[in-house]
Order: structure tokens, then sequence, then C-alpha cells
């Protein structure tokens, strides 16, 4: 199993790629999801918002520092109803995937999107077949795109999203049909009023997709819906734990919105109880 956090919770802007290593080291973690925008000082989201000389720098010194990369972040909304903010989202995301193997990351991930704009929260326009269409047709592109350069594409879905459920992800993957086209599971993202059986949507997931290549780990009330640090909410983790260390045994668990006092205590909590299920 490999574990680890968001760059950007565990160490703010503007920051040094070896202070973000030493925070990792820290908090005994040896992964990272890396969004280089968030993280890293000199970087910027906007075009050519990263240089290739810049990417292979944070490369060569996360390699060093024995930091896996499990994926990059260049998280977009792909049905903004600002097509230039759309347009700069693709754009942002293919550069990336152009530098992705000197950052040694084996995809970069973003979210389906919503047509609420900034807001990232339910629409309507969703829930219809056009709005998986729009999201088929621009991660389409990008797998072909990333094709190009050996790495592959993360989609993620969420209950406010166009990909609002495990079979609406589902579609869109089918629809596309690419092997470099990989998963990354948030059950907490799939939760919403209607339906808060975290472990069913797990089953879910684990049961459709075979494709899944790392897993948010997140703890919450159930009563408020509101995030907890890991280990003081509703979630069971013994249960959910074991669920995918069933499905793979070198699980990649990325602690997602896990603040930096905490990422030590959640670290070695998930460790703890990978090792006893």
């Amino acid at each position: 199993m490999k574990l680890g956090i968001r760059g950007h919770d565990i160490l703010e802007k503007p920051s040094w790629v070896g202070t973000l290593t030493v925070a990792l080291k820290s908090a005994g973690l040896d992964t990272v999801q890396l969004v280089c925008y968030k993280s890293i000082d000199d970087v910027e989201y906007k075009a050519n918002g990263i240089s290739r000389d810049m990417a292979a720098y944070l490369g060569q010194i996360l390699e060093e520092c024995e930091i896996n990369v499990a994926l990059l972040g260049a998280y977009f909304n792909p049905v903004h109803p600002d097509a230039a903010k759309a347009e700069l989202g693709v754009t942002v995301f293919k550069e990336y995937l152009s530098f992705a193997k000197e950052l040694n990351a084996p995809l970069v991930a973003s979210e389906t999107g919503s047509y609420n704009g900034d807001k990232w929260m339910y629409h309507p326009r969703n829930r219809t077949p056009e709005a998986l269409a729009a999201v088929t047709r621009t991660f389409g592109d990008l797998c072909r795109y990333a094709g190009e350069y050996g790495v592959s594409v993360g989609i993620e879905g969420a209950a406010g999203h166009v990909c609002h459920s495990v079979k609406a992800l589902k579609s869109v993957i089918n629809d596309i049909g690419a092997q470099n086209l990989k998963v990354v599971f948030d059950y907490y993202n799939f939760m919403d009023n209607e339906n808060k059986d975290y472990a069913a949507i797990l089953n879910e997931g684990l049961s459709t997709f075979d494709n899944i290549h790392c897993f948010h780990i997140k703890d919450c009330s159930l009563d408020s819906g509101a995030q907890v640090p890991v280990g003081q909410g509703d979630i069971d983790f013994p249960k959910i734990l074991g669920m995918i260390k069933s499905y793979d045994k070198n699980a990649a668990l990325i602690l997602e919105g896990t603040a930096a006092k905490d990422a030590k205590q959640a670290g070695e909590f998930i460790k703890r109880v990978w090792d006893g299920v």
C-alpha cells in the first residue's frame, strides 16, 4: 500500500519542492498527489505555467527524496459555461500530460465538472445525456493526447458533477474505451443527502471498475456530512480498508482534505488499520 496526501494540504504555497518533501517525510508519508500550481513557487495556473526544465527539476528532487507521485492534479471544469475557462483547463491539462514523465507521474487527473461554473455544485443540466457526451468528448481527446506521451488520464466522479454516480462514470469510460483512462475513486464524493451509504458506494465502485488507480480517503460526520480528521468521524475504516485491500493490496491511498496538523496522526491511523485487516 502507498499512502500519501495532496501537496497543498500539507504545505501551503509558496514552497520549494525540498520543503514539500521534508513535510511529507515528517508526516511519515511517501506519496503525493501533486498540484504543482497549488504547491510549488514559480508555477502558475495558466498556459505555459510550467516549463519542461522546471518539471524535470521537480521530478529529480522528488525521486532523490524517494517521494512517489501518485498523480498530477490539473482539475478543471470541462462543462464550464465560460468556454474560455474550459479551454484553459484543457490547455493546462495537456501541458501536464506532456510533462508527466519528467515528474515521474503515471497520470494527470480531473473531475468532470458542473454547469454551475466555478461553484462545482449540482445543476440540472449535469444529469443530461448532452452533459455526459460533452465530458466524453473532452476526456476522449485528453486520452488520445496522453497516448502520445505514454501516460494516462484520471477521471473522478462526484454527486454534484456530470459523472454524479458510479453508473454515469462507467458510461463515460465505456464510451471512450481507452486503456489509458483510469479512475480516481472517492466514496465521500458520491455521498449526498439521499445516499450516505459509503460502504455500498465503495462496493459498487470496486465491483464496477477494474481500472481504479487510487483512492481518496476521507472521514466525515454522517449527520452533517462535514469532513472531520481521519479516524475521528463515522467512517468504518476497518470495513472500507478491508474492501480496498481485497481489491488491491498495493493500492494507493491519498488523504484528501486532511490538514497538515492532522497528517501524521491520520497516516499512522490508516497504516495501523490497513495492517490489521
